[in-house]
C-alpha cells in the first residue's frame, strides 16, 4: 500500500489513459472489484489478453484485498456514513435509505456462509458490512467471504475462457 501512495498520479492516470497498456487494465480491474466484484469480471471480457493468472491476480485480488479493508475499517465508515445521513435528515436533504429485509432474512436462514456466498453479486463491501453490523469475528468474516471470492473467482475465470473461446471460433475476436 505505500508503495501504491507512492506512486506519481501522472504516471497512474497515464496508464489509465493508454487502452493498450495492460497495467491499465490491472489497475482497472483490482479497483473495479474492489467495489463490485461481478463488474470487473464481466470487464474483464473486454481485454482478452489478460490470461487466467491475470485475472485472478487482479479480480480475486482486489476482492480479497477489499475484503480485509472492510472488515477492519466497515464499522467506521458506517459510523461516518450514519452521521452523514442524520446530518443530511435533518437538513431534509435525503429521505431514509430503503430496510434491506431480504440480507435479514437471509443471515437469520445461512448466516455468515449465505450471506458470503452471494459476493459477486451484492459486492464484497455489502457482504461485509452485513457480517461487520452483525458483529462477526473479523476472523470468520475474512475467512468466509476469502474463501467465497476464491470460487466465484474460479468460476468466473472457467465461464471468461469459455467466452472468449466461443468469440475466437465465432470470428469475434484476432487472436
Amino acid at each position: 500500500i505505500q508503495t501504491f501512495a507512492q506512486l506519481d498520479a501522472d504516471i497512474f492516470l497515464n496508464v489509465l489513459d493508454k487502452p493498450d497498456s495492460k497495467w491499465g487494465w490491472y489497475i482497472l480491474l483490482f479497483f473495479t472489484s474492489f467495489v463490485k466484484f461481478a463488474i470487473a469480471a464481466v470487464t474483464a471480457l473486454a481485454e482478452p489478453r489478460i490470461n487466467t493468472t491475470e485475472f485472478f491476480l487482479t479480480v480475486g485480488g482486489g476482492a480479497l484485498v477489499s475484503v480485509v479493508f472492510y472488515t477492519y475499517f466497515g464499522e467506521q465508515i458506517r459510523q461516518w456514513l450514519t452521521r452523514l445521513w442524520i446530518k443530511r435528515k435533518r437538513s431534509g436533504q435525503e429521505r431514509a435509505p430503503n430496510n434491506p429485509k431480504g440480507i435479514y432474512r437471509i443471515w437469520d436462514r445461512f448466516g455468515l456462509l449465505g450471506v458470503s456466498s452471494l459476493a459477486p453479486f451484492l459486492s464484497p463491501m455489502v457482504c461485509v458490512g452485513v457480517a461487520v453490523s452483525f458483529k462477526e469475528n473479523p476472523r470468520r468474516i475474512i475467512l468466509y467471504n476469502g474463501l467465497s471470492i476464491i470460487v466465484w473467482t474460479i468460476i468466473f475465470a472457467l465461464l471468461r475462457d469459455q467466452l472468449l473461446d466461443l468469440a475466437l471460433n465465432l470470428g469475434l475476436l484476432k487472436s
